[in-house]
């Protein structure tokens, strides 16, 4: 069942966006057509006027959930991981929560835990991780003191920034970044 089924040509008047970098998966996502925006502001289908006043072709029968979307659950996964590690990167300054991660996701905290769960994460743990990502790449790219790193990736201070370094990747954030250059 697809969308074509109901109204033929529906893709050609269809815009998908995601709020997330496009997938290493992109493949799963060709069934869309051709008009896929990744990295967006927000994700959404945008449907053409056109497309709108359309006829549906026959009686439909509620909709399968699995309509637009791929049917693949490991995708699914990776792209609610992928959303996951977007929006903490968007806000390591802020220093965001579950609670303001499961409201970006228009979720309920027990349901973005449930769902972290599901995939084996803890969102601290993989907040820290990204945070430290994060500071890895400002240290090797920028002329840039271990304060100001600290500051940009959420960390109060760079004794704390040096803490966290240290425990995931095993240098001092001073000894990776002489090891960079």
């Amino acid at each position: 069942n697809n969308i074509e089924t109901y109204i033929p040509d529906a893709r050609q008047g269809m815009r998908f966006y995601f709020n997330y970098e496009k997938p290493e998966y992109l493949k799963e996502y060709q069934s869309l057509g051709k008009h896929i925006f990744f990295g967006q502001e927000t994700s959404g289908i945008l449907f053409s006027e056109e497309l709108l006043k359309t006829p549906i072709q026959k009686q439909a029968t509620p909709w399968p959930a699995d309509l637009v979307l791929p049917k693949n659950d490991h995708a699914y996964a990776r792209n609610f991981v992928q959303q996951i590690e977007h929006h903490i990167r968007s806000h390591l300054v802020d220093n965001i929560n579950m609670d303001k991660l499961a409201e970006l996701m228009q979720t309920s905290v027990r349901t973005l835990q449930r769902r972290l769960q599901a995939e084996s994460l803890d969102f601290r743990q993989l907040h820290e991780k990204i945070r430290i990502q994060q500071a890895q790449q400002l240290l090797s790219g920028q002329h840039i003191n271990i304060k100001e790193v600290a500051i940009q990736v959420g960390y109060s201070d760079s004794a704390s920034l040096s803490r966290a370094f240290k425990r995931l990747t095993g240098f001092t954030p001073s000894a990776y970044k002489k090891s960079q250059q």
